[in-house]
C-alpha cells in the first residue's frame, strides 16, 4: 500500500524546475534563460505558464502545467478547478495555489522528485500490465506480438504507470524486454534492474494507444488526459463482457469496466479485436451524442492465428486422444459444461484425457473441485498452467481437437491458433468465435445447449474422416498474420487522423 506523505513536506525543487522547463519549451513561444537558482528558476517559469494560460483561457495548458507542477495527470475535476482558480487569483496567488497541489500526497508520492520527459507528436502506448507481469494470455499476447513490429517499423513510445496510476513513466529493461522481447524469454527469471531512475513521460498533441486495457486506479489521471490535454486517445478494443454478460464476471468487474468507459467516451478512434467486438463498442458509441460527445471512429482489424514455431511430431496413433481447452479458467469460457459433456461421454466408454491450458481465474474453484471429483473416478484431466509459448504450440499439435465453447468472447484466439496448427476446433455457434469459424476446420456448438457440445465431442472422438476432414480446411484457410495485424491496426489507430 502507498503511504501516505505529509503535505508539510516540499517538492524536489530541483525536480520541479526541470519539470516546469520541460513544459515551458513546448508551451511557451518564448523560454528564458536558466537562472542560477532552482528556486527563482522554477517561479519565473510557473508566472509565465500562468499568464499563458491566462491569455488563452486553455485546458491542455492547465493540464500541462499541473502536470509539471504536481509530477501527476490532474483528473477532468482538477483541470476545471485549475482553470477557475487561474481566472480569480492574482498570478502569484495562484502560483501558490498551484505549489500547494505539488506538495507529496498518496497520488503523487513516488512521482513528484522524478524528472519529465515531454514527446511532441509522438505515438505513446501504454502497456502497463505487461511491463510488469509475466502473465501471458489474449490481451498480453495481442500487446507483446504487435507492440515488437510496430517498434520495427515505426516510431513508437511503450510506456507504464506509476503505482498509483497517476502518471506515465518509462520502462526499465527487464519491463521493455517483457514488452518488447517476450519471445525471446529475455525476461526469465530476472529481476528489476537496481539503480534504474524512472523518468516521467509526459504526451504532447500526440497520439495515445490504450493497446491494453487500464487499470481502475489509471482512468481518473487518463479520463482527464483524454478530455483536456489536446492529446488523441486511441484503443484497441476486446470486449465489453463485464457489462454485457456482467452475470458471468466478479461483482467488481463491471464498476471498474465502467471507469474504463469513462476513458473511452473521450478516445478518437477503436478498433475492434473482430466484427463482433467492434459491434459493441458501436453500440456504446452510438449512446454519445446525447451527452453532447463526438463518438469514436470504429472500425475492427481481426486477430490473426499464426503458427510461430516449428511442428513437432503429433502423439503417437495408440496414445490416448487429448481435447485440449486453452483459456484462463473463467465461468465465461464454459469450462464446467466441457467436464459435464466429457463424463458423460466417458460413461459411454470413450477413453480419451482432458488437457485445461490456462491460469486460474474467478471463481475456478467451482471448475477445480469437479475436476477432482471426476480424477477420483479414474477421469484423465490435467491442469497445467504457467506453460511456456512452446509448450502451447506443441500442445495444439498433439492435441485431437481443442474445445472453445465460451459463453461471450471478444474474440477467441485460441481458436484461430489451434486451426493455424491445422487442429479441428469445437466451438460457439455466435459471435466472434463463429466469424472465425466460417473459413473452416470448426464445428460449431450452441454452449448453453449440452447435448450440442456432447454431440460435437462424440463426432471428433469417433469419426477419423470427419477429423481429416477439418485438418484439411484449417489447412486451406487464408493465411492471417501478427505482421499483418500490426500493420492494420497501426493504420486504422495511429497514421495521422483528426485529434480532439
Amino acid at each position: 500500500m502507498v503511504q501516505r506523505t505529509q503535505p508539510e513536506q516540499p517538492v524536489s525543487v530541483h525536480s520541479l524546475a526541470q519539470r516546469l522547463r520541460a513544459a515551458a519549451t513546448v508551451y511557451l513561444d518564448d523560454v528564458p534563460s536558466p537562472a542560477d537558482d532552482e528556486m527563482r528558476d522554477a517561479g519565473v517559469l510557473l508566472d509565465l505558464l500562468i499568464s499563458r494560460i491566462r491569455e488563452t483561457d486553455a485546458a491542455d495548458g492547465a493540464w500541462l502545467t499541473w502536470t509539471a507542477v504536481t509530477g501527476a495527470f490532474p483528473t477532468s475535476e482538477e483541470v476545471r478547478e485549475t482553470l477557475r482558480q487561474l481566472e480569480l487569483l492574482p498570478t502569484h496567488e495562484a502560483a501558490i495555489w498551484l505549489l500547494r497541489r505539488g506538495f507529496p500526497s498518496e497520488r503523487n508520492s513516488e512521482s513528484h522528485g522524478l524528472e519529465m520527459d515531454v514527446l511532441v507528436g509522438a505515438v505513446v502506448a501504454s502497456v502497463d500490465y505487461c511491463a510488469r507481469a509475466d502473465h501471458h494470455t489474449g490481451i498480453q499476447r495481442v500487446a507483446r506480438e504487435t507492440l515488437p513490429r510496430w517498434r520495427r517499423d515505426h516510431e513508437v513510445h511503450p510506456v507504464a504507470w506509476t503505482d498509483t496510476g497517476s502518471i506515465m513513466r518509462d520502462l526499465d529493461a527487464l519491463e521493455a524486454d517483457r514488452v518488447l522481447r517476450w519471445n525471446d524469454q529475455l525476461h526469465v527469471g530476472r529481476v528489476t534492474p537496481p539503480g534504474h531512475v524512472h523518468r516521467l513521460v509526459v504526451p504532447w498533441r500526440s497520439n495515445v494507444v490504450l493497446i491494453e486495457v487500464p487499470l481502475p486506479q489509471m482512468s481518473p489521471a487518463l479520463r482527464g488526459l483524454a478530455e483536456h490535454s489536446g492529446n488523441e486517445v486511441t484503443a484497441v478494443g476486446y470486449d465489453a463482457i463485464p457489462v454485457v454478460s456482467a452475470s458471468l464476471r466478479p461483482y467488481t468487474e463491471p464498476d471498474n469496466y465502467v471507469q474504463y468507459l469513462s476513458v473511452i467516451k473521450y478516445a478518437s478512434r477503436i478498433s475492434g479485436i473482430s466484427v463482433s467486438a467492434a459491434q459493441e463498442f458501436r453500440g456504446f458509441a452510438q449512446t454519445l451524442p446525447s451527452q453532447g460527445l463526438r463518438p469514436p471512429e470504429v472500425t475492427e482489424a481481426f486477430l490473426p492465428g499464426e503458427a510461430l514455431h516449428a511442428r513437432v511430431a503429433a502423439a503417437p496413433p495408440d496414445s490416448r486422444p487429448i481435447v485440449l481447452a486453452v483459456g484462463s479458467q473463467e465461468e465465461h469460457k464454459n469450462h464446467l459444461g466441457l467436464l459435464f459433456a466429457s463424463e458423460v461421454l466417458w460413461r459411454e466408454g470413450l477413453d480419451f484425457e482432458i488437457h485445461l491450458i490456462g491460469r486460474a481465474g474467478w471463481n475456478a474453484e467451482r471448475l477445480e473441485a469437479r475436476a477432482r471429483a471426476l480424477v477420483r473416478r479414474g477421469r484423465h484431466i490435467r491442469f497445467r498452467r504457467g506453460v511456456s509459448d512452446q509448450e502451447l504450440w506443441e500442445s495444439y499439435q498433439k492435441a485431437r481437437f481443442t474445445v472453445f465453447a465460451s459463453f461471450h468472447e471478444g474474440y477467441g484466439l485460441p481458436v484461430a491458433e489451434s486451426l493455424a496448427y491445422a487442429t479441428p476446433v469445437i466451438t460457439t455457434c455466435y459471435g466472434s468465435t463463429r466469424e472465425i469459424a466460417e473459413a473452416g476446420g470448426c464445428l460449431l456448438v450452441d454452449p448453453r445447449d449440452d447435448d450440442s457440445l456432447i454431440a460435437a465431442m462424440r463426432a471428433l472422438l469417433t469419426d477419423d474422416a470427419l477429423v481429416e476432414r477439418l485438418r484439411d480446411e484449417a489447412r486451406s484457410r487464408p493465411p492471417r498474420s501478427w505482421d499483418a495485424y500490426a500493420s492494420e491496426l497501426w493504420a486504422q489507430l495511429c497514421e495521422p487522423g483528426q485529434s480532439r
